[in-house]
């Protein structure tokens, strides 16, 4: 049932992003998360049993923090940032209020993923000689923990990049409201709560790790659906069927893959363990945005530009327009439709489905890798098969 929350609030989270954006305005996807953590901070304290490791060593780790926390978030800045900024020479001028970055010729990207690479090389050293270590690299010695931490990294690549890139093509090629686009991926929260809801009793007869792998073979054959029915010409409902089972892979994958994780780590050390499964996959998500952002800004650029200019347009325009639609993420799609031809406003809106199925295809290979990833976990005591 919790893999199968996780799943449903992941897909339902459109919806009613949807919602507050129509009918409250955008910010409030912001506000509302003020009452919704005070209820929960409130909830904690007051219905979750409190557990502690008995032999803790008292000590704070700011080296962690501050190495871990700036190698993240350097290497993502540089996966998003490279297309706007340019992944070698400067695209545009990086500056920091009044401050600009110095080197003529030289975009700030590449600096930004060498200074990631220190950083995470400063990481290891910290954690091997820390006191009390924010991350217990003795943990990775446990092959089920490093494989299938290993696994829900590179799945979450896919499913929550996917989840990102899915309502822009909603919106802007098939002109769903925020709202419609919701209910759409609503679909996916629907099979993940009836994956969720038979995984336990199904992981039972068959083990978590066969579960597991059921699970990310349905996201794969879910998204590979989504693929070949994502099209300009075609109603969203096409995209049903293949969403319906890539939220049931979701809902049978998410729980069992963590029980797997967590299968062989002593008791007494699962509070730590338990962390580092879930930042795996909050990192796996920002990396799966920031990637399929990026394919999907790319794909949107030369997909655009050569069907204006095959549609008539200059290509000096067709540079132009497929500039804006690039940098906007096809957001800009629906500002040009009226403005242009009809073969070109067409051509627009079949760049903008040929980038989502590209999108599609490159999660659900990242999805493969993860499902791979899964025949690296030992065989479980309990297992049968």
């Amino acid at each position: 049932m919790w893999g199968a929350t996780i799943g449903a609030m992941a897909a339902l989270g459109p919806l009613a992003g949807g919602a507050l954006t129509e009918y409250a305005g955008w910010r409030w996807i912001f506000f509302v998360n003020l009452p919704l953590g005070a209820i929960v901070f409130v909830a904690a304290l007051r219905l979750v049993p409190e557990s502690r490791d008995p032999t803790p060593v008292r000590s704070w780790d700011i080296p962690g923090v501050v190495t871990l926390s700036l190698g993240l978030g350097l290497f993502v800045f540089g996966l998003i940032e490279g297309q706007t900024y340019g992944w070698l020479r400067p695209d545009e001028v990086f500056s920091v209020g009044a401050w600009e970055w110095p080197v003529d010729g030289l975009s700030p990207i590449p600096l930004a993923f060498l200074a990631a690479a220190l950083a995470f090389g400063a990481f290891l050293v910290v954690e091997r000689r820390a006191r009390q270590a924010l991350v217990d690299l003795a943990l990775f010695r446990i092959r089920s923990f490093s494989a299938g931490n290993t696994a829900a990294l590179i799945v979450a690549l896919g499913e929550f990049g996917i989840v990102f890139t899915i309502p822009l093509f909603l919106q802007t090629v098939l002109g769903l409201t925020a709202l419609e686009a919701g209910a759409v991926l609503a679909v996916t929260a629907v099979g993940a709560l009836v994956g969720g809801g038979g995984a336990a009793k199904l992981s039972g007869v068959i083990g978590p790790r066969a579960v597991a792998r059921w699970g990310l073979g349905l996201e794969v054959v879910g998204l590979l659906l989504y693929a070949l029915t994502a099209s300009a010409s075609r109603s969203a409902w096409w995209l049903v069927p293949g969403l319906f089972v890539y939220g049931l892979g979701v809902g049978l994958a998410t729980a069992q893959l963590t029980s797997v994780i967590l299968a062989d780590v002593p008791t007494e050390r699962s509070g730590q363990a338990s962390g580092i499964q879930s930042t795996s996959r909050q990192v796996g998500s920002a990396l799966g945005i920031a990637i399929l952002g990026t394919t999907l800004a790319a794909t949107l650029a030369s997909r655009s530009e050569s069907g204006l200019v095959s549609a008539g347009l200059p290509r000096s325009q067709a540079e132009e327009i497929s500039g804006a639609v690039e940098s906007s993420g096809g957001t800009a799609i629906p500002s040009f439709l009226d403005h242009l031809p009809v073969a070109a406003g067409e051509a627009l809106r079949e760049a903008g489905a040929s980038a989502t199925r590209v999108t599609a295809l490159v999660a659900a290979a990242f999805v493969f890798v993860g499902l791979v990833a899964t025949f690296l976990l030992p065989r479980q005591r309990h297992e049968d098969l």
